[in-house]
């Protein structure tokens, strides 16, 4: 069993000592002042002694019981710790003899003073007349003062007051001239939003209405159509609002509300961007799409790449109604490629499988769409090796393939063009008539129905030898 060292010392005593202490030096503070008061103080001092030679003895009963307990352990703790707690009571008995010793000394002292109150009791009656009078002419010189003090502290109240109604104004100013700032700033950025968003929407109708003719598709548009006309109607109000606010005709208190029209715009805007429709009634799309279908999105680098860097936007815009014409009859999986910068990197599911197309796999299509952007490569033959060869997707009877350029494979950092002639006999060995694989091409060159770009005569061709079709978007 491991020893325990053997506190001697107790806060207490210690705490005693320097109370004893602490009266003795009172007593040499107050003596010099020989009132009535010091001779009381003596008194209690004298009390004080006695108490502290009481004390004295308990402690000397104490180190007798710590020398007894000291001798029981001292078989149970190391030498060391037995050598150091007999050196603390050697040296508390030091102390404690010393302390006896002052004590002795203090009651000498405390007759001495005694003697002396006597003799300087009249020294303090002349000393307390000449106080009473120092004391009458003080007053008066802080009557003076304070009448001085009183009229500078009524000047200083009036000059803070002035300077808080000041601070107060401008204050007042300021915030007001940095709400209208802000409010201009975010009147130009919605402003722009807008423009941008029907502009996209106006493109989105017009694909859709020339590639579907489903009922759900068209109540889906009347919805954003709606939200669309709503959304100009608050853009004009808040024009209104500005102008208002500009030309000074409107109150801080219309600020906030203008601010609070202004959160709700955004918000939204924001819901609009997202796409929050219900789901659809319809039982197909008019591509007569088979009921099970995989995506196959690309977000490659150039998806973004001038002179359309709104080319991915579209395209998220454009599957975003794509899933909302579909219904719970159906099932989706979406695969974007490429995952990330490096190889192994080159495609990532949604889900892993097939899903049905309830309420909650819209949402998390429209919010994992939403987070989409433009990276790296083409590696359209890994993923298209990854979805036709993957088990989970066996009952997939439709394809879609999106992309903008290409085929690349990854040779490092670099993304050289993959062989087109061979991918596409490559997909078709694979997929061996299963499914159909309908190629969507994204940008200006895939809107121009004569061109014989080689991206456009890949799209088509992967399109025609897989019984699909495939469309410009």
């Amino acid at each position: 069993m491991a020893s325990k060292e053997i506190n001697v010392f107790n806060t207490s005593f210690l705490d005693l000592l320097s109370g004893a202490l602490g009266a003795i030096l009172i007593l040499f503070v107050i003596i010099p002042k020989m009132d009535s008061t010091v001779r009381s103080e003596v008194v209690n001092q004298n009390e004080e002694i006695e108490s502290l030679k009481k004390q004295i003895e308990k402690v000397d009963i104490l180190k007798q019981q710590l020398n007894q307990s000291l001798e029981k352990v001292k078989n149970s703790v190391s030498v060391e710790t037995y050598a150091e707690v007999q050196s603390r009571l050697n040296n508390l008995q030091t102390n404690t003899e010393n302390l006896t010793k002052t004590i002795d000394d203090l009651e000498q002292l405390v007759k001495n003073l005694q003697i002396q109150l006597v003799k300087s009791e009249d020294e303090r009656r002349s000393l307390q007349k000449r106080i009473e009078q120092d004391r009458k002419e003080t007053k008066e010189i802080e009557e003076k003062l304070r009448e001085s003090d009183k009229n500078r502290e009524e000047l200083v109240e009036q000059l803070e007051q002035l300077k808080s109604k000041v601070n107060t104004n401008t204050d007042k100013e300021n915030v007001l001239n940095d709400k209208i700032a802000d409010i201009n700033k975010d009147k130009v950025q919605l402003e722009q939003e807008i423009k941008d968003l029907r502009d996209k929407l106006n493109q989105t109708i017009d694909q859709l209405k020339n590639c579907t003719n489903n009922k759900s598709a068209e109540d889906a548009l009347t919805v954003l159509q709606k939200e669309n006309t709503d959304l100009q109607r608050k853009n004009d109000a808040l024009k209104d609002a500005i102008e208002k606010l500009q030309s000074g005709s409107v109150s801080a208190e219309e600020v906030a509300k203008l601010e609070m029209e202004n959160s709700a715009l955004k918000k939204r805007l924001k819901a609009m961007e997202e796409d929050d429709d219900k789901p659809s009634k319809g039982s197909k799309t008019g591509l007569e799409l088979d009921k099970n279908i995989v995506i196959m999105l690309d977000v490659s680098g150039s998806m973004d790449d001038e002179p359309e860097p709104d080319k991915l936007d579209q395209v998220k815009a454009g599957l975003k109604m794509l899933i909302a014409t579909l219904n719970e009859s159906n099932k989706v999986e979406i695969v974007i490629f490429p995952q990330g910068p490096n190889e192994g990197q080159d495609f990532q599911p949604f889900f892993g499988s097939l899903r049905k197309v309830d309420s909650d796999t819209k949402y998390i299509i429209y919010n994992e769409v939403s987070k989409l952007y433009a990276r790296n490569c083409t590696p359209t033959r890994a993923v298209f090796d990854y979805v036709l060869n993957e088990p989970a997707y066996k009952d997939a009877g439709t394809i879609i393939f999106l992309s903008d350029g290409l085929p690349t494979v990854r040779k490092g950092t670099d993304c050289p063009e993959d062989n087109t002639t061979a991918l596409i006999e490559h997909i078709k060995d694979l997929n061996g008539n299963r499914r159909k694989i309908n190629t969507i091409g994204v940008g200006a060159a895939y809107r121009d129905r004569a061109s014989v770009k080689a991206e456009v005569q890949f799209m088509k061709k992967l399109a025609k030898e897989n019984n699909g079709f495939y469309i410009g978007f």
